[in-house]
């Protein structure tokens, strides 16, 4: 007997808030869901069922089918930070910088003002568990790895929005599986010239007119930072595994979601705030493990 199943948890994000210069009002929410089948036939039944189980990481959080980070009113903002440099299967590093103040002193990414999670950009936890219907017994923790895959991400905006969701990042993270993604992938470099004092031109070292040097300052962490461009799959392969839940136990995935600083928008990383404010960003993804997970009669 063959039973094509597929476990399924969506994540949504809708109107995700972004400002560059102060805070606007924005909102994020999610939501997920998954599927179970079961069968039966002539006087037998099977019990080749399973279910794909998550909860927030928090007090008092259940099991279940969705979990929930907030509603459409909840308002959030999203400012332009930067990890730095990185490859898309880096750990993410520990902190990230906002405001990168002109001169040459202050040209290093540390010397800037440190970003606030949860405030300019958000870190969200939860954990998965996946459960197979046995005999007898009911639902027991799968004594398998569990594979997960990714089916669909979408990082997206409004119409008026269409540019800056390329500055969107999403970083997973679930042991020592690490994955950063973009809407259109590839690298950036995370430093370069900058016309901070707004005089029309790169900021450059300067000083008094006696010994003024008229070198471009090249700000940030001389780095590059690789991401994936994700490509919508609905069967499991290499290329779209994310992590795997060890057999008979949980899995803590963390997400980090931020607006990329580096990231040039119409040419340019100074972002044009009477352009680039109160636009509505989405982002969300789908997971599911293959039909086998649960299944031991497959073909």
């Amino acid at each position: 007997m063959k039973i094509n199943k597929k476990v399924l948890i969506p994540v949504f994000a809708t109107a995700m808030g972004l400002s560059v210069i102060g805070g606007i009002s924005g909102a994020v929410a999610w939501y997920q869901y998954n599927t179970k089948v079961t069968t039966s036939f002539m006087g037998i039944t099977t019990a080749d069922g399973g279910v794909l189980q998550i909860k927030k990481v928090e007090e008092g959080a259940k099991w279940g089918r969705f979990a929930n980070y907030g509603a459409a009113d909840d308002k959030k903002a999203l400012h332009p930070v930067t990890f730095g440099g990185m490859e898309s299967t880096d750990e993410l590093p520990e902190h990230a910088y906002k405001h990168p103040h002109a001169g040459a002193e202050t040209a290093a990414m540390d010397t800037w003002d440190e970003a606030e999670k949860d405030a300019d950009y958000y870190e969200l936890k939860f954990e998965l568990q996946a459960l197979k219907l046995e005999d007898n017994t009911g639902y027991q923790a799968v004594d398998a790895d569990v594979p997960v895959y990714l089916e669909e991400l979408v990082l997206d905006s409004d119409a008026s929005g269409a540019s800056v969701a390329n500055a969107l990042r999403v970083h997973i993270s679930a042991g020592t599986s690490n994955k950063l993604y973009s809407k259109a992938g590839g690298s950036i470099d995370t430093h370069g010239e900058l016309d901070l004092d707004q005089d029309g031109d790169p900021d450059e070292i300067g000083g008094y007119a006696w010994n003024y040097d008229d070198t471009a300052i090249d700000y940030g962490d001389d780095g590059e930072q690789e991401s994936v461009q994700f490509a919508a799959s609905p069967t499991a392969s290499s290329s779209n595994l994310l992590f795997t839940i060890p057999a008979g136990d949980t899995l803590e995935v963390t997400m980090t979601i931020w607006l990329e600083g580096w990231q040039q928008i119409e040419g340019d990383a100074i972002w044009d705030a009477t352009r680039d404010a109160d636009i509505d960003l989405h982002f969300g993804m789908k997971l599911f493990t293959p039909a086998d997970t649960f299944l031991d009669d497959i073909d």
